[in-house]
């Protein structure tokens, strides 16, 4: 293999390794970099908006605008009958002049009226599709936080007990030991209870008076009989 060709793959290598590493910081920073996009993004919807209030600002003045030049060659073109009435035709003529500037003026304002309308229509209907993935980018972004906090936790819990096969059956082990150490003690307990009973004579008198031995004055035969000796 020639030396030139070395270089290259040498090259390619090490581009590749710092393309693994970059990626490699990108996974590990995912949530940060999502948080910092979107503020990006809500950054450029409020410049978008901003753009689009300036162009419905202009298209409410466009729209006076053309109002009020309705109005004037609304009261030229009065004037202008009523000078005609009175056989005033120069001034006619005069007054007819300024209404076809007026309107002249009025078909150009309404000519950039519609460029405004239409330009602040499409506008609109951008940033509101905009505004919908930004709120579903920032759900989104709350489901992947949760998740990644859930999957950390249980990555905490397996490496503090161990792996599934080993840490936590030993942890299963050492809950049987104990059980079986708490039941030995209890066992303990009434042995010496049954003890201190057959010491204290308890033992005997019991079994006395389950053989029937032993009378109970207040039992409900022998009420009974002292019924009957009373009677």
């Amino acid at each position: 293999m020639s030396q030139p060709s070395v270089w290259k793959k040498l090259f390619t290598a090490l581009r590749g390794g710092v393309n693994d590493a970059a990626e490699s910081v990108v996974d590990k920073n995912a949530l940060r970099i999502l948080d910092q996009e979107i503020r990006d993004a809500s950054a450029d919807q409020e410049k978008a908006k901003e753009a689009l209030t300036g162009i419905l600002a202009k298209q409410s003045l466009q729209e006076n605008s053309i109002k009020e030049l309705n109005a004037n060659i609304e009261t030229l073109t009065g004037k202008a009958l009523k000078a005609q009435e009175m056989g005033n035709q120069e001034l006619a003529l005069e007054i007819a002049t300024v209404i076809g500037q007026k309107t002249q003026e009025r078909d150009t304002e309404k000519a950039l009226l519609d460029k405004y309308k239409g330009f602040a229509e499409q506008q609109r209907k951008t940033v509101l599709t905009t505004e919908g993935r930004i709120k579903t980018a920032r759900q989104q972004a709350e489901v992947a936080k949760a998740r990644s906090a859930i999957q950390e936790a249980q990555m905490n819990v397996q490496a503090s007990v161990g792996n599934t096969s080993g840490g936590l059956n030993n942890a299963m082990d050492s809950l049987a030991r104990l059980n079986k150490r708490q039941d030995e003690t209890d066992a303990k307990f009434a042995a010496r209870e049954a003890l201190d009973n057959e010491v204290n004579g308890t033992s005997l008198e019991q079994k006395m008076k389950d053989a029937g031995l032993d009378e109970d004055k207040y039992g409900a035969a022998s009420i009974l009989a002292g019924l009957k000796k009373d009677a």
